[in-house]
């Protein structure tokens, strides 16, 4: 469904600056969280077998899913 605003009826731009800290308080608390479990994840003995694949590093793999939780959480 297709939201269409007229010109009398845009959207303000007053919680900008607000909305973008909590984004970015969201986002580091996301990311130190899913960095812990990347490093589990690593350490995990059945991991060990499959280190001959390449694969992302624990911080790409990290902010992705940070990424993804924080945008979750704006969606309400």
């Amino acid at each position: 469904m297709a939201v269409n605003y007229a010109p009398a009826q845009m959207p303000t731009q007053k919680g900008t600056r607000r909305c973008s800290l909590e984004y970015r308080f969201i986002f580091a608390i996301c990311f130190s969280v899913f960095l812990c479990a990347a490093i589990v994840e690593r350490l995990m003995p059945w991991n060990w077998m499959r280190r001959a694949s390449p694969r992302r590093s624990v911080f790409e793999q990290a902010k992705e899913a940070a990424g993804t939780c924080t945008a979750y959480a704006f969606m309400g």
